[in-house]
């Protein structure tokens, strides 16, 4: 139905209740999340009206003076309110249809991403790719479509914040941004309207699992920490309470305030010893007692690739970088260069790469260390990623690094890129004392 810009009756109506499938709110991205947004036109006053002309034979003037018809504004206020509860076209469009058209187009802009890149990655793989144009790269965040669309989502979460099915769409949003890192700036700002309406919204555990990775993207850690125990104070289903307390351990542990960690991994596992949690707590409360900076290193024998029986014993008297890693692990490649670089510095000096491979097959591991040149000693057995000595030092991520002394003590956990050589130059300069 088309409905006049004045409304009916003279009375004016948001424009986006009488036209389907349009926004209550339009955003126009700028740069990083900053929009401009232009709303529908609000409601005028209650009883207000246009005017209109009277002839003189209904008490008007010969001049054409106007009137106001105050005489027929309850009426027109019951036929505007009959007209839009029987109209399908001028209905307001129901939040949770909107939201679920919106995460169809962030869909499609995002297979629409992943085809632009990988004809992009095809494309430079060619031997002549020097020669012929390439295809341009998908749009940096800044610009691109997906954040957009994010930007409408936002604005709908904020609407329904607090209202009946408003926790699924917030959940939602920030699930969207942080997954695939789409607007980081403002992820603190979608969690925080989470903690504030909806802790016991259902899918808030998979919102919750996703903080450890992308709470250094958006606030401090502490404005993290703080959320994290609303939600768990508040929280009234089992399903959200233990894993926030278990995402508040990590958020802990990656802040090294151990004195912490340990006691919300502890309520993980009271809360729920069943949980899947319960068992990474366990985990990591081992981690905190046996695995840290200042402690003996735990003894372990293996397999090298060479058929060699080795032990970690066995390198006493030389620093030790133990590395936990995989051929298909991108991260782990991605350290390879400083491991080489620490390799080539350090050929004459009492160090040595202690690889312990998670890899399921044989074959793809020894491709890789020949064909990418991997340092150092490699060993691997069949239990693949089940390995014993994953499990031993806790090895729940890959890469995992452990700095070993000369006299097997942990120095230094996870010293990945540029931080590497000094950390090694460090314990080869200043060896602990017998």
């Amino acid at each position: 139905m088309s409905v006049p810009p004045g409304g009916i009756l003279g009375l004016r109506t948001p424009r986006a209740e009488c036209h389907p499938g349009v926004p209550g709110a339009r955003a126009t991205l700028h740069v990083h999340g900053r929009t401009t947004v232009a709303r529908p036109q609000r409601l005028l006053p209650p009883y207000r009206t246009r005017t209109r002309l009277l002839p003189p034979s209904q008490g008007g003037t010969q001049g054409g003076r106007r009137w106001r018809c105050h005489s027929a504004i309850p009426f027109c206020v019951f036929l505007s309110g009959a007209l839009f509860a029987f109209l399908p076209g001028c209905k307001p469009a129901d939040p949770k249809e909107q939201f679920t058209k919106l995460e169809s187009e962030m869909e499609k802009a995002y297979d629409e991403y992943v085809e632009a890149m990988r004809k992009r990655l095809e494309r430079l793989a060619e031997p002549d790719a020097q020669k012929s144009p390439v295809p341009p790269e998908p749009a940096p965040a800044a610009t691109d479509r997906r954040v957009e669309i994010l930007v409408r989502m936002d604005s709908l979460a904020e609407q329904t914040a607090g209202q009946a099915g408003g926790g699924e769409i917030s959940v939602k949003t920030f699930v969207w941004s942080a997954a695939f890192r789409l607007d980081p700036n403002n992820l603190l700002a979608r969690f925080d309207r989470i903690a504030k309406h909806h802790p016991d919204e259902d899918g808030v555990v998979e919102a919750l699992s996703l903080v450890p990775d992308v709470h250094s993207l958006s606030g401090t850690p502490q404005q993290w920490i703080d959320r994290l125990q609303t939600i768990a104070a508040a929280a009234q289903g089992k399903d959200a309470k233990v894993a926030a307390l278990f995402a508040l351990g990590q958020l802990h542990m990656a802040a090294r305030q151990l004195e912490l960690a340990k006691p919300a991994f502890e309520q993980v596992v009271l809360a729920d010893p069943a949980s899947p949690y319960s068992e990474l707590s366990k985990s990591y409360v081992y981690e905190i007692d046996h695995l840290q900076p200042g402690m003996a290193s735990l003894d372990f024998s293996a397999v090298a690739l060479s058929g060699q029986q080795v032990a970690l014993q066995d390198f006493r008297g030389k620093v030790v970088l133990l590395d936990f890693w995989a051929s298909w692990c991108a991260p782990c490649l991605g350290e390879l260069p400083h491991l080489k670089a620490a390799a080539e510095r350090f050929a004459d000096a009492p160090f040595v790469i202690l690889g312990v491979s998670l890899d399921d097959f044989r074959e793809m591991l020894e491709s890789t260390v020949q064909q990418q040149g991997v340092p150092g000693v490699q060993t691997w057995d069949e239990s693949g990623r089940e390995n014993k000595v994953a499990e031993l030092y806790n090895a729940q991520v890959l890469p995992t690094w452990y700095l070993i002394d000369q006299k097997g003590i942990i120095r230094a956990r996870d010293p990945f890129g540029e931080k590497l050589i000094p950390a090694v130059k460090a314990l080869l300069d200043n060896p602990p004392e017998e």
